[in-house]
């Protein structure tokens, strides 16, 4: 892409020296009289905060409780805890150094307008860790999901990146000093980055903290981990989320395979920091560095950052991708609209690329390139953008984005015989699909869209910001206080109002579809850089300026306190830091944590022979087995139900089991009672009949765990071995029957 603005001399970071903050800027000029706007900020801001603050009060003892209990130990951690975190953490950064390598052979042919080397880096670890994660498919593809064939692909990369990062910093053009050094911030700026630093460093401590995400258990590593004990890629038929595309997924799946789902849990933590650094690439590219750290701040105190970082959740990467797709779209834009209306192809293809990473992570993302597609044909509308460049740009993206997209499509062609299951099942008549009834509960689930009329559509923010939506958990009162005041101002920098239009766009998306506020995601960062440019660049009189830095920093110090309230509530910095084992933690009740199946997991693994193959009933987060497994999603029945609706009695019903190679069952029963609303194990009156002959001769009670909770037992798990005909005919005791008896509901 050939660069069209000419800047200043080159830096020692290899790019061009950004505009200093005491440059003269074409800054935004008022709608309305600045006393008029003035007033109404303070009103505005004081009336959302006053209702945010009734609701969501500082929790100060949890910060004392979790800051006090860490502090507190660490003199007290061996050595061992150290190095395993320590490997931990290496192994995280070699992964995140390869796939920058990956990322830096993709782009090695494209250039940037005035490009620098640090925006590159962004950009290529971003991509790069696209391209990991569809390496670690090819590999399923074709069988080679072993450790021996992976960690030295990793180091070797690793390797090759730092090399070239060390010989770009020796090649660069002598340093020249910062115009705005640490020491010359001005004071608030000092309280924000450490506010950053404090959260960084949070959240560090949440992805050390045993996994107990139930999405992550169940299927964003629960479903990788089944490909890597097959060291190949296999399909999940009663899990309906297996058929979901993985982009993210397998990306953490290299983590799995170097070490540990620790290794997977930092690499969902690099990705909120990697989110961080795009912000600030963006903000020193189209407006200044210090409009950056305060987004980034912003960013980075949200709840739902700190919650996803620790619970090694998709989002964060979907958004990162999401975040570079608007990006990309902002600098094509500035450049197709300047003087000589070239067509940047480099912007265009790389926003392409992203769109289908994002899409390729979460079907939801396809709002991305939706929303870029009506930004273009808007532009064309007004003549900003030739038509020749809308076609040409739109073709682009969809061409990109869907070549991303394809490998997820392809696979549940092969499994599904639908490139979208479980969606549009009825447009493909060769659709193995699942019971549509419960299709229907999984799309009504996931959606969780409760607005009604016009009025509840308009009050959507506000309801979301002040807790009224279920599943919103703790959201930020910055976005509603400083979003709507910027409309008192106008002239915003093209390429802010280029990415945050998309945002809005895709926002608007989101309030159409789901009220849930983890999928608003992808437009937050965008939404923070408008927030702090907003608070800083904005020509609000003086004294306001510093009120409202003032107060961000006040909000952002609430959202992270309440990140701190579920750290407490977690207590997951215990076993970080070696108060109690990690079994002693994952073997028992917490908040998000309900019913564990870990301690009859753990014996499983340590008394059942490898070649074991486990039906996992009542429970659908399987990922702590480290055995052969089926663990049926909420919204997919149990297999021993749909076998023995097939079965005429129970001697067909166990050698159903034989030829599926079971060779034990778990059972949670706390679990399965809570689950019990989404018909799981529930049998109708024949399969009950079948079930009751087969469990009378072929089951036999291996042990079971219980757990206790003030003295008093609150759930069981329990562990069965299948008989063979010939064991089953000796006497042996009968367990209880609690699936035909209790848990199921049945007609009995």
């Amino acid at each position: 892409m050939a660069s069209r603005n000419k800047r200043g001399p080159r830096s020692r970071a290899g790019g061009t020296n950004q505009p200093s903050e005491k440059q003269p800027e074409d800054l935004p000029t008022y709608r309305l009289p600045w006393p008029l706007a003035a007033t109404a900020a303070i009103l505005w801001s004081g009336f959302v905060l006053f209702n945010y603050y009734g609701v969501f009060p500082f929790p100060v003892e949890a910060i004392s409780r979790v800051l006090g209990g860490v502090l507190g130990a660490l003199p007290s951690l061996t050595a061992v805890l150290l190095w395993d975190r320590l490997t931990t953490f290496l192994w995280a950064g070699v992964l995140f150094l390869s796939a920058g390598s990956l990322g830096r052979f993709a782009l090695m042919s494209a250039t940037f307008p005035d490009g620098n080397r640090r925006e590159r880096f962004v950009l290529e670890t971003a991509l790069g860790c696209g391209l990991l994660s569809y390496l670690m498919f090819l590999l399923a593809a074709v069988g080679g999901l072993y450790a021996w064939v992976v960690r030295p692909l990793i180091i070797g990369l690793g390797l090759w990146q730092a090399g070239r990062i060390v010989m770009d910093w020796r090649s660069a053009p002598p340093y020249s000093k910062p115009s705005n050094p640490f020491l010359r911030w001005p004071l608030l700026d000092k309280f924000a980055f450490a506010l950053f630093l404090l959260q960084a460093l949070h959240g560090l401590l949440g992805a050390f903290t045993p996994l107990v995400f139930f999405d992550s258990l169940a299927y964003h590593l629960g479903v990788p981990w089944l490909n890597v004990m097959a060291h190949r890629l296999v399909e999940a038929p009663w899990n309906v989320y297996a058929h979901m595309p993985m982009t993210v997924t397998y990306f953490y799946t290299a983590g799995l395979l170097v070490k540990d789902e620790m290794v997977s849990k930092l690499q969902c933590y690099g990705l909120g920091l990697l989110c961080c650094a795009s912000i600030f690439s963006f903000c020193r590219r189209a407006l200044t560095p210090r409009v950056g750290r305060w987004a980034a701040m912003i960013f980075y105190s949200l709840f739902h950052v700190l919650y996803i970082s620790s619970a090694c959740g998709t989002d964060l990467g979907i958004t990162l991708f999401s975040m570079l797709a608007f990006y990309s779209f902002a600098f094509w834009w500035k450049d197709a609209v300047g003087p000589e209306r070239g067509f940047p192809w480099s912007w265009i293809v790389l926003s392409g690329v992203f769109c289908g990473f994002a899409m390729g992570s979460k079907y939801t993302a396809v709002f991305v390139p939706v929303s870029l597609m009506a930004m273009l044909v808007y532009a064309g509308a007004r003549k900003t953008l030739t038509w020749r460049q809308v076609f040409l740009a739109g073709g682009t993206l969809v061409a990109a984005g869907t070549v991303v997209l394809s490998p997820w499509l392809i696979k549940n062609v092969l499994f599904k015989g639908n490139p979208v299951f479980p969606f549009l099942s009825g447009l493909f008549p060769g659709t193995r699909a699942d019971d549509p009834v419960r299709l229907h509960g999984l799309f009504t689930e996931a959606s969780q869209y409760d607005v009604k009329g016009l009025a509840g559509f308009l009050l959507l923010p506000w309801d979301v910001t002040m807790g009224l939506k279920a599943n919103a958990a703790v959201f930020t009162p910055v976005y509603l206080v400083f979003l709507p005041l910027l409309v008192f101002f106008k002239k915003y920098p093209v390429p802010l109002r280029v990415a945050a239009g998309a945002s809005v766009l895709f926002a608007l998306s989101w309030a159409c579809t789901t009220t849930l506020a983890r999928y608003l995601m992808p437009s937050l960062p965008f939404f923070a850089i408008a927030a702090a440019y907003g608070i800083l660049k904005v020509p609000w009189p003086s004294v306001l300026k510093s009120f409202f830095r003032l107060s961000v920093l006040v909000m952002c110090l609430g959202d992270v306190s309440q990140s701190f309230l579920l750290t407490d509530q977690m207590e997951g910095w215990r076993p970080v830091i070696g108060l109690e084992t990690k079994e002693e933690y994952l073997g028992r009740f917490h908040t998000t944590y309900p019913s564990p199946s870990f301690s009859a997991y753990d014996e499983i693994n340590k008394e059942l022979s490898p070649g074991a193959r486990v039906l996992i009933l009542g429970e659908s987060r399987g990922f702590y087995l480290r055995r052969d497994h089926i663990a049926s999603s909420v919204f997919n029945e149990s297999p021993l139900i749909a076998w023995a609706r097939e079965s005429r009695d129970g001697d067909a019903l166990a050698d159903r089991l034989r030829r599926e190679g079971i060779t034990n069952m778990v059972l949670n029963l706390g679990e399965s009672e809570r689950l019990k609303g989404y018909g799981m194990l529930k049998f109708d009156e024949a399969g009950a009949a079948v079930l009751r002959q087969y469990w009378s001769r072929y089951v036999e009670e291996l042990f079971h765990r219980d757990e206790m909770y003030g003295g008093r037992p609150v759930n069981r798990v329990l562990v069965y071995e299948l008989l063979s005909p010939d064991a089953a005919a000796k006497p042996h005791p009968v367990p209880v029957n609690y699936l035909s008896d209790s848990v199921a509901g049945s007609a009995s």
